[in-house]
């Protein structure tokens, strides 16, 4: 991670965003990014990408890069999930090898039991169950686009179930390269297999939740709306009205109405609980003048 951080930041520059996902700590010799862009989620600290919460960034323009070994279509189905179009796999092993099951091997329908959590190999650390195969074409369909690119220097992989051919940018015996990119060459046997992938766009519902929450009256009813909503950058294709509340119970009416003065063509549902998809508000609102937000 670190050397590749380091890249990302030189390459894009210090307002690009940096999330970086490690359950290891940064070793004392290791890279540290000081950049107010860059948020670490490492050691103690560490944060799944399953449960990365994204909601305040622009999907389209987030890249996911995994070097992870951990199963590969569960990461493209995460992403999907969570709207992410632009993925990058290190290490997307061909069919019969490789320590997790890469997209390729989906691609190639790879049937081996050892990507299985109770038949891995004893040196695999992913913690994904196996996909369900009976789905593997609904997830191929998912992928736009699929790039594997060749190394920058041709090698052979060692892996445990024998030697692997890459192919390379440059030729192994021109000097002039291999002094220009030495530590392309020198890492040639290491890294392999890069492969870019864009994911189909889907609609993907946008949904808020509006809890329990102590809403008593008219007034505070019109604060908490204005003061929370204003802040959503999306009209919501569905508003969750958690019925629990007192006030939102006798007043169903008219908490509907205003909702669909501010979004009227958002569905209304009255539910209890909030789904995965939505976006939860939960925040005290601000102190602002109503009649000089709502009413002017």
């Amino acid at each position: 991670m670190d050397f590749l951080q380091k890249l990302i930041r030189l390459t894009l520059g210090k307002d690009i965003k940096i999330i970086c996902l490690d359950p290891r700590n940064i070793p004392e010799e290791g890279y540290t990014d000081n950049n107010i862009n860059t948020i670490y989620y490492t050691g103690k600290s560490f944060i799944d990408f399953s449960d990365l919460k994204l909601e305040n960034l622009d999907l389209n323009q987030i890249l996911c890069f995994f070097d992870d070994h951990q199963n590969s279509a569960q990461r493209l189905i995460q992403c999907s999930e969570k709207g992410i179009k632009h993925i990058f796999f290190n290490d997307n092993y061909p069919l019969n090898s490789g320590s997790h099951y890469s997209i390729q091997h989906l691609i190639d329908n790879d049937l081996r039991k050892n990507f299985d959590l109770d038949n891995q190999y004893y040196y695999s650390i992913n913690i994904f169950p196996q996909i369900d195969l009976n789905k593997r074409t609904n997830i191929l369909e998912k992928i736009d686009n699929y790039i594997v690119f060749p190394n920058i220097f041709s090698s052979e992989i060692l892996l445990y179930e024998g030697n692997f051919f890459t192919k390379g940018f440059f030729d192994n015996n021109d000097i002039n390269s291999i002094n220009k990119y030495n530590i392309f060459y020198k890492y040639k046997n290491k890294y392999c297999w890069n492969t870019y992938l864009t994911l189909k766009e889907v609609h993907r519902e946008k949904s808020i939740f509006l809890p329990n929450k102590g809403v008593h009256n008219i007034y505070y009813f019109l604060v908490y709306m204005v003061s929370n909503l204003r802040h959503i950058n999306f009209i919501p294709d569905n508003i969750y009205l958690d019925l629990s509340n007192e006030y939102f119970l006798k007043n169903h009416n008219f908490a509907v109405e205003i909702l669909l003065l501010l979004y009227p063509k958002s569905n209304i549902i009255n539910e209890k609980i909030c789904h995965n998809d939505c976006l939860t508000i939960l925040q005290d609102p601000e102190p602002f003048n109503l009649e000089e937000n709502v009413f002017s």
